[in-house]
């Protein structure tokens, strides 16, 4: 307990909040009484009271010699006060004067009958002016309690969202809160833990786009979730090891330019934070190969992966022969030291996937489906093979945001990158760049991720940051990071308010008491990172480029479950068991560790050799 603190008794605090309290109410029937008399002085001026006939007597003048009206009013009138007692009028009987006297009385009371009507002015300026007094400091207490609003980001409802978005031609919704026309184009990431309505929201816009009829979909499903409720027929998949239905899809079928060779090993390659440099020199004799293969016609699947496959020794010559690939060869050149046996390790480890896409040799192009399919595409994984196949994925997207890049320039194309948990994928080469350059080609993508904290482990935090910089919409479900629920609060924006501050002081006197008010300029969050992790299911805040936040909320759709996987007999294990080999799947589970390591991390230098080189085109 600290000691130097001074508590003060309830008791005198509650005394001195009674004593302001009846204070207050003093001078509110002050400010009452004011208007009373302000509103009888209005009534006396536009309606004065007018002589009462008196035909018995025309000549007899009773009044009062002076009065408040005379004082005020010199034109006025006279008040009568009282009838007199005894009224003497000459020539007149007695019983005359007895007669005089009752009309008098009744004239009096005609008279004082016009003053019901500043009775009434009276009456209702005190009640007026007292409920008045009573609503305006209501008000000033209600204003002073809250924060006034003076610039900034701003949380307004959804549908007053809806009504300003609605204005800028958008069909499309999320939360019966419409997306402006131009926010199409643009990225829309939703952030959220599982089940919480991120598959909901985009699902609810695949089935939008369907309606509208509006361009293709390229839809990442690896929980089998949008092949089962969005699979139609005519729908292409590519779903190696997963569904037999799978477009059989040559790698070098959509090789137009020698550009994109190390696009292709860093797909099937990622890298290693822990340890880059062995990753690289696998990449490196990858791009060899492949050279190799572009050369000397050997353009399948099959012949990479059985080139790939070759022992060291017998690999290092092929590169060594051909023009292109002198840093494979020379990571190669001694085949019997550690380092040239690790490098050659780690490339049998991450190509394992090709041992798949061998089997799948087929003439599917992603540039001929981009320019002739009207369908959609699906890229498939199960949730027990996506390890396995986790890089094919990533290079079929890498190729395909290749092949995007090289179309004309066009707004109003709309091709979907539906890219659902897209960090269960290694990171995707030139994802962020295709964002940024994508409204121009009709790029538009629907990202849906846990954290970005997720992106930040594969994409590094520049590329993250362009990730979601590059976003026109932010739909923030309930989060479980404390650091994303931080940076989502961030991105809502914050805002400057007035923010008043009073005191209560208490003194040992009735004429010590007082209270007093201070305003001050305050900039916080719109919405505070502890209300976007306590969000309910399918409530989510979303942001629109240009335009308040809202809190919005999702209608849960039920989607028939009929459709399903097909599974391609090849990759069953009793196949493979018949034909005594090993299943590709197994073969393409990532590498624990590399066993070997090497005694210099230095990389020999390309050998030269005078024999003849091909050229690669």
């Amino acid at each position: 307990m600290d000691r130097n603190r001074i508590t003060v008794d309830g008791s005198l605090a509650l005394q001195t909040r009674v004593r302001m309290g009846f204070q207050g109410l003093i001078i509110k029937i002050y400010i009452a009484l004011a208007t009373a008399v302000l509103f009888v002085s209005v009534a006396v001026y536009f309606r004065q009271p007018v002589s009462v006939p008196f035909e018995l007597a025309p000549d007899v003048k009773i009044g009062a010699k002076w009065s408040v009206q005379n004082f005020l009013y010199k034109n006025g009138f006279s008040l009568i006060v009282s009838a007199p007692e005894f009224v003497n009028v000459p020539g007149i009987s007695e019983a005359e004067q007895v007669l005089l006297r009752s009309e008098l009385s009744k004239a009096e009371l005609l008279y004082w009958h016009q003053y019901y009507l500043y009775l009434y002015a009276a009456v209702i300026g005190f009640l007026g002016g007292l409920a008045g007094i009573i609503y305006m400091s209501r008000q000033e207490a209600k204003r002073r309690s809250e924060d006034q609003y003076i610039r900034g980001a701003q949380i307004i409802s959804a549908s007053d969202l809806d009504k300003r978005t609605r204005k800028e031609d958008g069909k499309f919704t999320a939360g019966k809160v419409h997306f402006p026309k131009r926010a199409e184009i643009l990225p829309t990431i939703a952030v959220g833990r599982p089940q919480q309505g991120k598959s909901t929201v985009i699902k609810s816009c695949i089935d939008q786009h369907r309606n509208e009829n509006v361009g293709r979909h390229i839809i990442l499903d690896t929980k089998l979730d949008f092949l089962s409720s969005h699979f139609r027929p005519g729908d292409l998949l590519f779903a190696p090891a997963v569904d037999g239905r799978t477009v059989r899809w040559n790698i070098f079928s959509d090789v137009v330019s020698p550009s994109q060779i190390p696009s292709i090993s860093a797909a099937l390659i990622p890298e290693n934070k822990s340890d880059s440099i062995w990753p690289i020199a696998a990449r490196l004799i990858l791009e060899g190969v492949i050279i190799h293969c572009l050369q000397n016609n050997k353009r399948s699947n099959k012949q990479l992966y059985e080139i790939c496959t070759l022992p060291v020794a017998d690999l290092y010559k092929i590169l060594k022969e051909t023009e292109g690939a002198e840093q494979g060869a020379g990571i190669l050149s001694n085949p019997e030291t550690p380092t040239a046996f690790s490098a050659y390790f780690n490339v049998q480890a991450y190509l394992r996937p090709l041992a798949i896409l061998a089997r799948l040799d087929g003439d599917f192009s992603i540039r001929k489906w981009l320019k002739e399919s009207k369908n959609d595409l699906f890229l498939v994984a199960s949730p027990d093979v996506l390890p396995a196949i986790k890089p094919l994925l990533t290079l079929f997207l890498s190729t395909l945001l290749e092949a995007h890049k090289g179309l004309p320039d066009d707004r109003e194309r709309r091709l979907w990158y539906i890219l659902d948990e897209l960090a269960v994928l290694p990171k995707i080469p030139g994802l962020s760049a295709a964002l940024n350059f994508g409204p121009s080609k009709g790029l538009c993508a629907t990202i849906g991720v846990q954290s970005y904290q997720q992106l930040d482990e594969i994409y590094g935090r520049p590329d993250r940051e362009s990730i979601v910089s590059s976003a026109g919409s932010h739909i923030f479900f309930s989060v479980g990071s404390p650091a994303m629920a931080d940076e989502a609060s961030k991105i809502i924006g914050s805002a400057e308010y007035l923010e008043n501050r009073q005191t209560l002081s208490i003194g040992v006197q009735d004429n010590r008491d007082g209270g007093s008010s201070m305003d001050q300029i305050s900039n916080r969050s719109v919405v505070t990172a502890d209300e976007i992790r306590d969000l309910q299911p399918l409530n989510a805040y979303l942001k629109i480029l240009g335009h308040p936040a809202a809190k919005i909320k999702l209608d849960y759709i039920q989607y028939s479950t009929a459709g399903g996987i097909e599974p391609d007999p090849q990759f069953e294990l009793e196949f493979w068991l018949q034909n005594q080999g090993p299943t590709p799947v197994d073969q393409a589970l990532p590498p624990a560790a590399v066993p070997v390591e090497p005694v210099s991390p230095a990389i020999p230098p390309a050998v030269e050799t005078g024999q003849q080189k091909k050229k690669i085109f």
